[in-house]
């Protein structure tokens, strides 16, 4: 089958790069990377039957300040995951060179709507961590979780060009 995807109010800049889908509840959230203003951001669109998407906001967005500031935005890969009554946006930030291209920042939410304003160490929301990943993915079988990381030939990872898998403590 193929269904026309329906996009209700999307900003007029918005780049659809790397979408990711969430239920919560009875709604459907897809993350999308892309630029606004020249600034890296997390575009949201809300959805309740898959087909029919509206903007509704940006969840999280680099500032001014932000360390990265390339053309294309340096956000990659948005994924989340809900753990207990938190959200944890996983994202690759990186201008691709081979100093960041593993460079995944984690930021914590009680709202999966809302991660905040990047700004590096000058202020605005706080990675509650940094992984050596690029475009990660967190898989839950049964009670363990495990952790992804890909990426392009000719930067080093366990699996060169490749997908590669570990468990999660």
């Amino acid at each position: 089958y193929n269904y026309p995807i329906i996009l209700k109010n999307e900003p007029l800049f918005a780049a659809h790069r790397d979408h990711f889908v969430l239920k919560v509840e009875d709604v459907y959230l897809m993350y999308v990377v892309g630029t606004k203003d020249r600034q890296g951001v997390v575009t949201l669109f809300e959805s309740k039957n898959l087909l029919e998407w509206e903007f509704v906001g940006y969840a999280l967005t680099s500032g001014p300040d932000a360390p990265l500031q390339c053309a294309w935005g340096p956000m990659e890969s948005p994924h989340v995951v809900k753990v207990d009554n938190m959200y944890y946006m996983l994202l690759t930030y990186t201008d691709c060179s081979s100093e960041n291209y593993h460079n995944t920042l984690v930021f914590a939410s009680e709202d999966p709507r809302c991660f905040g304003e990047y700004n590096g160490e000058k202020g605005g929301a706080i990675p509650v961590t940094k992984l050596y990943a690029h475009a990660p993915e967190i898989l839950k079988e049964g009670d363990d979780y495990y952790i992804t990381t890909c990426g392009w030939k000719g930067y080093e990872l366990p699996i060169n060009g490749g997908v590669s898998i570990a468990p999660l403590k």
